[in-house]
């Protein structure tokens, strides 16, 4: 309809109501969105990171102690099942990343970045397994 008109007016709406600004505000919005979502998931993960931390810790205090086996088997299951959340979480991790475009070393990257110990037993110091 306006194509090819001239006029100060139509160069002021064209300035501020581009059809090419719009497509690129909507962009970054998007763009926003999809990292403020990817920082979402990487604070699960710390957060599961650092609860199975806490939970290693508490076992290893107690197996140093010599605590009853009711009381290790306990703490076992509470860092087996930590780390069964941190190992969800770091997958969730990648898998949002990925889907999100990071695709080079990004499961080298993350696996680097938040290292899972090997599942712990009852009776089996944590100096034991790293021995091996």
């Amino acid at each position: 309809m306006l194509q090819g008109y001239d006029s100060v007016y139509l160069e002021r709406i064209n300035k501020k109501v581009s059809i090419d600004n719009h497509f690129d505000d909507i962009e970054h919005e998007v763009l926003a969105e999809m990292a403020a979502a990817v920082r979402q998931t990487d604070q699960k993960l710390n957060f599961a990171m650092l609860t199975m931390q806490i939970a290693e810790e508490e076992l290893d205090v107690a197996v140093e102690k010599c605590v009853k086996d009711e009381e290790e088997t306990a703490l076992v299951a509470k860092f087996n099942e930590a780390r069964k959340t941190a190992e969800e979480m770091r997958r969730n991790l990648m898998i949002h990343r990925q889907s999100c475009g990071f695709t080079t070393d990004n499961h080298r990257m993350i696996m680097k970045l938040y290292p899972i110990p090997e599942r712990r037993r009852v009776g089996v110091a944590k100096k034991d397994i790293v021995e091996r």
